[in-house]
């Protein structure tokens, strides 16, 4: 079984003011934008499971995912980050391989 896990990423101020019924529309969205990746997995043979969740930060989310199953492997889709982010918040894929008890892969689509 493979999870998918969509992290929505939310300001502190936007995160506050989301009603329990907002956050549900955002997760159904998050869903719906994993469901090519889900069904292409399908179409392999590989039965998958969605999850989606909305964070102010989704180094955090993905952290706190792995701690909470008993995953084998995390394979992070990469996107292109700003210089100055990184500079900012450090590099979550560091973070994420430091901080999960299971391998990680980072897997970056070609262009």
């Amino acid at each position: 079984m493979v999870t998918v896990l969509h992290v929505r990423t939310i300001s502190s101020s936007g995160f506050m003011g989301l009603t329990h019924e907002k956050k549900e529309i955002t997760r159904a969205h998050a869903r719906r934008t994993i469901s090519e990746f889900v069904d292409a997995l399908s179409t392999h043979g590989l039965a998958a499971e969605t999850k989606a969740a909305i964070d102010r930060s989704a180094t955090d989310a993905i952290i706190r995912e792995a701690a909470s199953e008993k995953y084998d492997l995390i394979i992070l889709g990469a996107t292109r980050r700003y210089f100055l982010r990184q500079l900012i918040d450090g590099n979550p894929v560091e973070k994420i391989i430091k901080k999960t008890p299971c391998d990680v892969i980072v897997w970056r689509p070609a262009k």
